[in-house]
């Protein structure tokens, strides 16, 4: 098996032709990424691909997309077209996206226009991620960094260990803070999702609260109210709601 990742990328202002067999190059770090012949282009993703599933002795590769939403309908047929050029090498691709929630947008638009072989290979099973929906399970999650995590691998220290060595010696725990991180959290956000905080914003949140404050180790270390709302600004969570209520509006 081979992974290959396309990562965030921006809308193009016109649609092209090359612009997914672009991505895919950029994602292998090709050197012929920079091309504008179509035809070209999808030989040598193809051909990259062939050699190195060949190189590995299988017969299948799989493809993650970041931000699929962003893809235009030309995109995704460009898509199509290399899923079936590969197989009929007899590789089999499969494509893992991650999406924002207008994703849905672009499936009820591509269901009025009957490109059912779009949806059916790369929009067929759309999972809802769920987030961090109460103070008690970021408790959890942050007892995890406490005790169950390990930083760095092999060590058995875990992460707030690592970071706080003389703190956490004298009973510092990054959990004893949950209800003040969870307040900050929601303060940051207008109403709880359905789903619940998104984890990548509540994980950035404690990254700043462990990198940021790491220097200031001491027995009597402790988190202010300021370090913590601090926290959650870095981790950009207001931007998010933002984004998501311009783009559901």
């Amino acid at each position: 098996m081979l992974l290959i990742r396309v990562k965030r990328f921006l809308p193009v202002k016109r649609p092209s032709d090359a612009h997914m067999f672009k991505l895919l190059l950029e994602g292998q770090k090709h050197v012929l990424s920079s091309r504008n012949d179509t035809s070209l282009l999808l030989r040598n993703i193809k051909t990259d691909i062939q050699m190195k599933v060949a190189s590995r002795n299988g017969s299948q590769f799989v493809l993650i997309i970041d931000e699929m939403q962003l893809l235009n309908e030309i995109d995704l047929q460009q898509l199509l077209v290399f899923h079936n050029a590969l197989a009929l090498e007899k590789i089999k691709m499969t494509t893992v996206a991650f999406a924002q929630p207008e994703i849905i947008h672009r499936v009820n638009a591509l269901q009025t226009k009957h490109q059912t072989q779009i949806i059916a290979r790369f929009l067929s099973e759309p999972l809802m991620f769920e987030g961090c929906g109460s103070a008690e399970e970021l408790r959890a999650l942050l007892k995890l960094y406490d005790e169950e995590s390990e930083y760095p691998d092999d060590s058995g220290i875990s992460y707030t260990k690592f970071f706080f060595p003389e703190a956490f010696a004298r009973g510092f725990r990054l959990s004893k803070y949950a209800n003040k991180i969870w307040h900050a959290l929601k303060k940051a956000i207008p109403a709880l999702p359905e789903t619940g905080l998104p984890m990548e914003h509540v994980c950035l949140t404690i990254e700043h609260l462990l990198l940021a404050h790491r220097q200031y180790d001491a027995a009597n270390f402790t988190y202010g109210t300021e370090d913590i709302e601090e926290a959650v600004e870095a981790s950009n969570l207001r931007n998010f709601v933002s984004y998501v209520k311009s783009a559901s509006g």
